[in-house]
């Protein structure tokens, strides 16, 4: 592999691409929500805070001297339930009998996660319902394409690590 090729996929280069990415999904998902006056719903909300995870990891290893792997298989972990949450919201909007967004389990304990799962049920939002469509993709089909091609770029930027002669 050449140096232009190590260079332009470099873990850098792609978290660089990756930090660009999410902060505009999540500047469009927020000028929709205040502006525009959608409201996201629990799946939607769930989608927000995992590209805001991701984005966080990303500026790590942005920022990082040295390459970090937990940091950066926890973006990838961050960016595959993020993938699998759009799915679910794809799913649902285009099964006809669905009408529930749950599906998480948490048991009645007072604790900091369930204090975040309550705020995500006063949603009062329907998860099946499509709001907003660009070429005939709603906003989960969107933030699906966009998990996986960062997935994938992250992926190809793992390969250019290794391939290198240096060890992670």
């Amino acid at each position: 592999m050449n140096n232009l090729t190590r260079y332009l996929f470099s873990y850098k280069n792609i978290a660089k691409i990756e930090a660009a990415c999410i902060s505009s999904a999540l500047i469009f998902g927020l000028y929709l929500e205040h502006f525009q006056g959608l409201t996201p719903c629990i799946l939607c909300l769930l989608q927000r805070y995992l590209f805001l995870l991701a984005l966080v990891c990303s500026f790590l290893l942005i920022f990082l001297y040295k390459f970090n792997l937990i940091i950066f298989i926890s973006n990838l972990i961050f960016l595959l339930l993020g993938a699998i949450t759009s799915l679910r919201q794809i799913w649902l909007q285009n099964s006809p009998h669905s009408l529930e967004c749950g599906g998480f389990i948490f048991d009645e304990s007072q604790n900091f996660f369930f204090k975040i799962y309550k705020s995500f049920i006063d949603s009062n939002q329907s998860c099946s319902e499509v709001l907003w469509t660009f070429f005939n993709l709603s906003i989960a089909s969107w933030a699906f394409l966009i998990f996986i091609c960062l997935i994938f770029i992250n992926l190809i930027a793992v390969k250019t690590k290794l391939s290198t002669s240096k060890i992670i």
